[in-house]
């Protein structure tokens, strides 16, 4: 009746015990919709080390993600996570790690100095290109009015760390400066920076990122559209796209 991530009776059970497997077990997110409505984050978290996972993961909000840490910190002072069960956890990790060392040895040098190169650099553009999509509309020709609409990046969990040198709106600044660059956020400002003058464009060209997190986005964007040309592209990919009507 529990989903395999929280069962016993399949990481330990079927998985070490009957298919003799000694790898880590890591969860998939526990954020998502499945676990976070009918356990919670924190409570998935325990029930799934305790089953038999090694590593827990959280992929999305830093306040679940302080839940989950003080959650595990509780339940390891109330004698629910044992001394034993987690050295075994941490002599599974151990083996894996001495393992992908020996792995990435056997394919690179790692004497050898990895630098930017330019093949490396075009790879790289060519990734964050293909990644952009677009909502509706083509990039259309850009004149003094044209309008840039556009987010700063933002981290959604402490992996991604920060965004301070990767400006969309710095960019759009430097290389069109001709055309007017709004940073969007959801403040009066920005909705008058946008609406108020709107008027005085023909055109708008229209970034939005991570619009799960921040709806407004999509809010903005059909209010634009009733009024003028929109050309929206989504930069955090397909993820996006259902979110718009």
């Amino acid at each position: 009746s529990l989903p395999s991530t929280l069962s016993r009776n399949v990481i330990t059970g079927i998985l070490r015990e009957r298919m003799s497997y000694d790898g880590i077990v890591i969860t998939d997110d526990l954020e998502m919709e499945a676990i976070k409505k009918y356990f919670g984050a924190a409570d998935a978290a325990l029930r799934s080390l305790r089953a038999g996972a090694d590593v827990v993961l959280c992929c999305h909000t830093r306040s679940t993600q302080e839940a989950i840490f003080e959650a595990l910190c509780g339940a390891y002072e109330a004698g629910e996570l044992t001394d034993a069960m987690l050295d075994e956890k941490a002599a599974r990790l151990g083996r894996f790690r001495a393992f992908s060392q020996t792995y990435r040895n056997r394919f690179f040098d790692p004497a050898a100095p990895y630098v930017c190169s330019e093949e490396h650099n075009r790879i790289q553009q060519e990734i964050v290109d293909r990644s952009i999509q677009t909502v509706y509309g083509t990039l259309p020709e850009i004149t003094e009015r044209t309008l840039f609409v556009a987010p700063e990046a933002f981290s959604v969990n402490a992996a991604e760390g920060t965004f301070s040198e990767r400006s969309l709106p710095a960019l759009l600044r430097r290389d069109f400066p001709a055309c007017d660059t709004v940073t969007l956020n959801d403040t009066p400002e920005c909705r008058a920076a946008i609406f108020d003058r709107l008027d005085k464009y023909d055109k708008v060209v229209y970034f939005t990122y991570n619009v799960n997190y921040r709806p407004y986005q999509v809010r903005y964007a059909n209010e634009i559209a009733g009024r003028k040309p929109l050309y929206l592209f989504s930069m955090k990919g397909k993820a996006d796209l259902s979110l718009y009507d």
